[in-house]
């Protein structure tokens, strides 16, 4: 009887195309581009928005008057910017996730643009996917990273944070096992 483990592959060698994993001194690094099957459709409910927008706001120009007529140009064109800046990030944008060991970063990119969070390590008890598009990271902190990624990378990234958590957690009993002198 042969030994599965032998054979088996490790997901995080073999990125999908479009995902990437490097490890530099104390930083890991994982990082997947957004573009997939929601981008179609992001980019699709975007453009209806705007047409319905458009057409509403002129149909309604002889129906309403002053501030209901302003109340709808805001909000439908506060809906435009919106959906076209998510539309844009799920078009050229990226996930990154940065790890040295006892902070984690995750970031949405798009160009210079970056929006994320960060976190302890020490906070993270467990790491789960919740529904389709969330990663959920419980402990004494909850974190969520909306993700909206295909299967292939979802799971890659997936098992990117496993790894950097199970580095998180070696340090730390390293950082423990430490003798302390005191002079």
């Amino acid at each position: 009887m042969t030994n599965n483990l032998e054979h088996e592959r490790n997901p995080l060698d073999y990125p999908p195309p479009g995902a990437w994993f490097e490890t530099r001194g104390d930083t890991t690094k994982a990082s997947s581009v957004l573009r997939g099957w929601i981008t179609v459709a992001v980019i699709f409910f975007s453009m209806i928005w705007s047409i319905g927008s458009i057409v509403g706001f002129c149909m309604s120009a002889g129906q309403m008057h002053g501030l209901k007529l302003l109340l709808f140009g805001f909000l439908s064109f506060g809906g435009t910017i919106f959906l076209y800046s998510i539309s844009l990030l799920h078009l050229v944008g990226k996930l990154v996730i940065e790890s040295d060991g006892k902070r984690c970063r995750y970031s949405h990119c798009a160009g210079p643009i970056r929006l994320g969070k960060s976190f302890d390590w020490s906070d993270i008890d467990s790491i789960e996917i919740e529904e389709v598009y969330n990663f959920v990271l419980k402990g004494r902190r909850r974190v969520r990273i909306p993700v909206g990624l295909p299967k292939e990378r979802r799971y890659f990234i997936f098992c990117a944070l496993l790894y950097m958590q199970v580095e998180a957690e070696q340090l730390a009993a390293e950082a423990e096992q430490l003798p302390y002198e005191i002079p």
